[in-house]
């Protein structure tokens, strides 16, 4: 098994090496990160890179994702929640607690890994939304979560040894919003094992403890029109927020996210001739990709 472990890291290092190289010489290549060089191949279909990317310091823990939309809580909103994945194997939760705050959780019972509360769909009300009551109850052996995450009712475990209640709340995430857009990011991704003098680390995990610290020019690229009359004014906030929730459709796509991924963020590139249709909606002269480090905007 060890061996096993040894052969994984090292082919997963190997495509990261790989990965690293071709970005240094495209951004030396041209400034403006719009080298026509490919990434490498392996970062497509191998294994082991992608078991790498959803280990706790993978990029879907460290970084932020879009998770849900404000207004699928609808107008109070408390005892509602919404459901998400961060990559391929940790399943969230987001809730609007009692006192209007949003929370976000790991979904997963702490006593025995139980899914704690159900996926959420829009296909079944709308809006993607489930609502769990005052507390949340796990369906395995009944543990009772507060909407804070402590723990708040067992059963039968006075005298239980190597238990505290206090310690065995669910776990937190890092929950912030952009307007109506929800996002979340598992915080503290440094390696324990890694040294703390790792300063580069560091410095990163200092950027990304804020949604506005990971992506600054995000909230200036998606800053929100003053409210106007007319149609427009219909389909916007009524504060001026452009990003209205409308629906939500989960699909499950087997094939490697970054293949989906790259697909769209060609810029509209194979619309035209693949999708005439939406061409046809979209004004494709003036369509614009903008480039940031770790951003895309369309």
């Amino acid at each position: 098994r060890t061996g096993g472990c040894r052969r994984l890291c090292v082919a997963a290092d190997s495509a990261l090496w790989k990965l690293r190289d071709w970005m240094v010489r495209a951004e030396s290549a041209n400034g403006n990160h719009m080298s026509m060089s490919m990434p490498p191949n392996e970062i497509f279909f191998d294994a082991a890179f992608f078991n790498q990317e959803n280990r706790p310091n993978g990029i879907f823990r460290k970084f932020w994702s879009y998770v849900g939309h404000t207004q699928q809580f609808g107008a109070s909103g408390a005892g509602r929640y919404i459901t998400s994945t961060l990559g391929s194997n940790l399943p969230i939760i987001v809730l609007k607690s009692a006192n209007g705050q949003l929370r976000g959780f790991v979904n997963v019972c702490r006593h025995r890994a139980a899914t704690m509360l159900p996926r959420t769909e829009a296909e079944e009300n709308g809006h993607g939304c489930g609502t769990f009551g005052q507390r949340i109850t796990c369906p395995y052996h009944g543990w009772e979560y507060a909407d804070d995450g402590r723990l708040a009712k067992t059963f039968q475990m006075k005298g239980a040894t190597d238990f505290s209640a206090k310690d065995q709340g669910l776990m937190p995430i890092q929950i912030a919003t952009m307007g109506h857009l929800i996002f979340a990011r598992v915080s503290g991704f440094v390696d324990a094992n890694i040294s703390r003098s790792n300063e580069a680390q560091l410095n990163e995990e200092n950027e990304l403890s804020s949604l506005e610290g990971a992506y600054p020019h995000l909230p200036e690229q998606l800053r929100f029109p003053e409210p106007h009359s007319g149609s427009d004014a219909a389909s916007a906030g009524s504060d001026g927020d452009p990003f209205v929730f409308v629906c939500r459709h989960t699909y499950d796509i087997k094939c490697n996210w970054k293949v989906f991924a790259d697909n769209y963020l060609d810029g509209g590139y194979h619309v035209a001739r693949l999708h005439p249709g939406l061409a046809s909606q979209l004004a494709m002269p003036s369509y614009r990709v903008q480039l940031a480090p770790r951003h895309s905007p369309q």
